[in-house]
């Protein structure tokens, strides 16, 4: 069932737990209700890129679907063999994939090797990977 109502996405989206088992549950109050989770538990709506003094990105700012916004980790990249784009978020305890906008954003700042066969963002004075799920 799809949750079109923006303020309950929002809501349930916060609340959102996952279990030592692995599974996930809405906990609103003092209820509670299992949920699959069919993709990704979290979406980045879209990508703020803070350039250094160099005019390389100093940070990506991910703006997560929960409200919250987090730095990108250093190989925290992954894509999917249909061309999804994917990182970890939470400390790197959850995946979150990246919606339209937000790939579109962060694809402006991709390079990639003379065979064009990796690619990677570039960061400070370093490389973030961007590594093919098999």
């Amino acid at each position: 069932m799809e949750i079109t109502h923006l303020r309950t996405c929002l809501l349930f989206s916060r609340s959102l737990r996952r279990d030592a088992t692995g599974r996930y549950a809405v906990r609103v109050g003092d209820e509670s209700a299992e949920v699959v989770v069919e993709d990704a538990p979290y979406t980045v709506k879209s990508v703020t890129i803070q350039e250094g003094p160099a005019g390389l990105p100093n940070d990506y700012i991910l703006h997560l679907n929960d409200g919250t916004q987090e730095s990108l980790a250093a190989g925290a990249l992954t894509a999917s063999g249909r061309n999804v784009l994917y990182c970890k978020v939470k400390g790197g305890s959850e995946r979150a994939r990246f919606l339209r906008a937000a790939y579109y954003q962060i694809c402006v700042q991709l390079r990639c090797d003379e065979e064009g066969e990796r690619y990677w963002l570039p960061w400070r004075d370093k490389k973030i990977p961007i590594r093919l799920e098999t």
